[in-house]
């Protein structure tokens, strides 16, 4: 079951990057990463070190949730699961997925799931869909990926026992190369900001810790025009790819944005946001840009494994299970948001000075070997040394 004659992997995954956008369009590239480009850092990761050989990247992908089961058995060796963080309520389309690696033979291994809650105590509802995703690919699979301890503990106590912790694949980009985080400047002054808000979503402006902190650290990038990277904030992409569907839709992002930014001066705003505000849909892209900046702070998993990637310190502002698991399994720099007393008093260059990045370079190395162990336990072949 585990040992393949040939091995061509299908991948089921949102995109793992647009490589020739020309029109595509703004919504529809969002909604083929999984409406948040955060996601291509693990599933580009997964294509790249588990793809088969001959594998070209502009010639195509292999990949997507909704494939033809007959046509997978015809022509794959096996299906790999690029996982998120599933193992949460709201997520019962999974079955659907469920139903057909069922319809098929095939071998599953799913890689990186997680789940996500506001405190360990609270072990998340997982719908019957999903649930039954994880049971089918449990029964095809050696072991199942999951990204922390309390992801592990969660399947457990739904009767999935079969699993290894080995974090978020992303970090897996630099298998080869390795990591090597270190602060090229004594001096933070390009500093990129990165938070947690989806499309226009009003929830920001309620009074609770998340939307404090995700609101303050948006007014200081504004404030000291530090670059903001967008990921699944809709109308902060519009400004930054400066592309609208219709007039009517730029009315409505504008009028959002005045309110986010507590601004009454559009023409200035505006000029912010298109010089200020990006967004990346290719891995190397966003990488590139990383690495021309000092200093990464923000809400966002993935932005800050994005600047680790780039070599570029980074300090994740952890906030649920899903953060503080991976900030701890993986030793990346971070702070709680239980720690911050008020956001308008942060200082960066503190904040910078303060960050230990030796443990995570050390860490990594732990990383890598767990996820080899993992890889060749379920069979997969994975393209470094």
């Amino acid at each position: 079951m585990w040992s393949f004659d040939r091995y061509q992997p299908f991948f089921a995954s949102v995109s793992p990057g647009f490589y020739d956008p020309q029109n595509i369009g703004v919504e529809k590239m969002l909604a083929g990463v999984g409406r948040n480009t955060g996601n291509l850092f693990f599933t580009a990761a997964v294509h790249k070190i588990l793809g088969y050989d001959g594998f070209d990247r502009y010639a195509g992908f292999t990949f997507g949730y909704s494939f033809n089961p007959d046509k997978v058995q015809r022509k794959y060796s096996c299906i790999i699961v690029s996982a998120a963080n599933w193992l949460k309520p709201r997520t019962d389309w999974l079955g659907k997925l469920a139903d057909k690696i069922e319809a098929t033979k095939l071998p599953c291994v799913m890689i990186g799931v997680g789940a996500q809650s506001g405190t360990t105590e609270n072990v998340p509802t997982i719908p019957s869909g999903t649930l039954r995703l994880m049971q089918v690919v449990s029964e095809r699979s050696r072991s199942i990926s999951v990204r922390d301890e309390f992801s592990a503990d969660v399947l457990e106590s739904y009767g999935v026992k079969n699993v290894d912790i080995t974090g978020c694949p992303s970090l897996l980009w630099n298998a080869e190369a390795g990591v090597n985080v270190k602060k090229r400047k004594s001096t933070a002054h390009n500093i990129v900001i990165h938070g947690s808000r989806n499309a226009f979503d009003r929830r920001i402006f309620c009074a609770n810790k998340n939307n404090q902190i995700d609101l303050g650290l948006t007014r200081i990038a504004r404030r000291r025009q530090f670059d903001y990277v967008a990921q699944s904030e809709l109308p902060d992409i519009y400004f930054a790819c400066n592309s609208f569907p219709d007039e009517d839709e730029y009315k409505r992002s504008m009028e959002f944005m005045l309110r986010l930014y507590g601004a009454n001066d559009r023409p200035s705003l505006e000029q912010y946001l298109r010089n200020h505000i990006k967004v990346f849909f290719t891995v190397e892209e966003w990488l590139a840009y990383l690495k021309q900046k000092d200093f990464s702070v923000g809400t966002r998993l993935h932005g800050t494994i994005g600047s680790l990637l780039a070599g570029t310190p980074a300090l994740l502002v952890t906030h649920d299970t899903r953060t503080r698991g991976m900030a701890k399994l993986l030793s990346i720099p971070h702070i709680d948001m239980n720690e911050i007393q008020s956001v308008d008093q942060l200082d960066f260059q503190k904040l910078y000075d303060s960050l230990d990045l030796e443990k995570f370079n050390t860490s990594y190395r732990k990383y890598v070997t767990n996820f080899v162990t993992f890889f060749k336990k379920n069979g997969l072949r994975y393209k470094f040394s």
